[in-house]
């Protein structure tokens, strides 16, 4: 019976894709989170800028399309990438999550990547249940639920 995560040639190395230099955020950068809006339940962006004050500060924003809502420096808010899987709750905070996500569950070495790097905190504290072999196919299938999720153009 042939092995499914087998490909040909060396086998894929999370490491090789993911551990680079580190990135740090630089003023005027933006990050964008996916978050379900408090109004409607749609899916808004929350929008961080880091301002090039000194020291640097950051102003946080959502705006949801479907209902035109805007908040300034929202707290409580939902991530929209959310499911249930293994009896947990799967989340990702936008598609360049959720494919280091997948990259990293569908990867057969998992080498650890070098911890307290500021733009790869994520996959460095990963939950154990969610790394575990035995979870993999069934992680795979709820990250799959999460790409549907996504809005078109991502």
């Amino acid at each position: 019976m042939p092995n499914r995560l087998r490909r040909p040639g060396p086998p894929l190395r999370f490491r090789q894709l993911h551990d680079r230099e580190p990135q740090p955020l630089r003023p005027g950068t933006r990050e964008s989170i996916l978050v379900a809006c408090p109004r409607c339940d749609g899916c808004a962006r929350l929008v961080t800028l880091y301002s090039e004050d000194t020291p640097p500060s950051r102003t946080r924003r959502m705006h949801c399309p479907a209902c035109g809502a805007i908040r300034e420096e929202p707290i409580g808010l939902r991530y929209w990438l959310r499911t249930d899987c293994c009896g947990h709750v799967l989340w990702a905070t936008g598609a360049e999550h959720l494919r280091e996500l997948e990259d990293y569950v569908r990867s057969p070495l998992r080498e650890r990547l070098r911890l307290f790097l500021p733009d790869r905190y994520r996959i460095a504290r990963l939950p154990r249940w969610l790394i575990l072999a035995r979870h993999r196919d069934e992680v795979l299938r709820g990250l799959a639920r999460l790409r549907r999720m996504l809005p078109t153009g991502g």
